[in-house]
């Protein structure tokens, strides 16, 4: 399929965008406010989402792969998100306590500080996120649902995946959620 250049371009700035805001310096006060109506990281997973939607319907109208060509995807971006934060917690635990970097992560990689093994297998199966990347994980989770939702929308069910979704956003609107 074509790339839609439109689209990648948008990603790409919502991603300098989350970039800029988590280095910070004098930049992060033009960045860190919504970009129109919706936050960077909102912006991205939004387009993500349509992009993803345009690829796969495309895909099974010619009868091409789907869950295959997903799979790939999903495996790439587990790598992107695996890697970086073992190398990350590597670090922090060959560092000396108290100098440079660990003493900047000490307040952030708690868990890891405190239950090594448990901080490491919950980041493995995405249940804890370290600092800064939620984004990918949260991205993972959504292309894992994707056989699933094309699946309910191919049958006819996409008024219920959409009712179900609004019912969430209401709950959380509503303060059930939040504590």
């Amino acid at each position: 399929m074509k790339r839609i250049t439109s689209i990648d371009t948008l990603k790409g700035l919502m991603l300098i965008i989350i970039m800029s805001d988590h280095l910070g310096g004098p930049q992060k006060f033009y960045t860190w406010e919504t970009f129109g109506f919706i936050t960077a990281t909102e912006g991205f997973v939004l387009l993500a989402g349509i992009l993803t939607g345009i690829v796969y319907r495309q895909r099974h109208e010619h009868n091409r792969p789907v869950f295959k060509n997903l799979l790939k995807r999903l495996v790439t971006l587990y790598k992107y998100y695996l890697v970086p934060a073992l190398i990350l917690v590597l670090i922090f635990r060959l560092s000396p306590p108290n100098v440079g970097y660990a003493y900047y992560w000490k307040t952030w990689l708690w868990l890891f500080i405190e239950h090594p093994v448990q901080a490491l297998w919950q980041n493995i199966i995405l249940r804890y996120q370290l600092p800064y990347f939620d984004l990918l994980s949260i991205y993972i989770i959504f292309s894992l649902l994707t056989p699933i939702l094309l699946f309910a929308f191919k049958r006819g069910w996409g008024k219920w995946v959409l009712a179900a979704s609004f019912a969430r956003s209401e709950e959380r609107r509503g303060g059930k959620e939040c504590r």
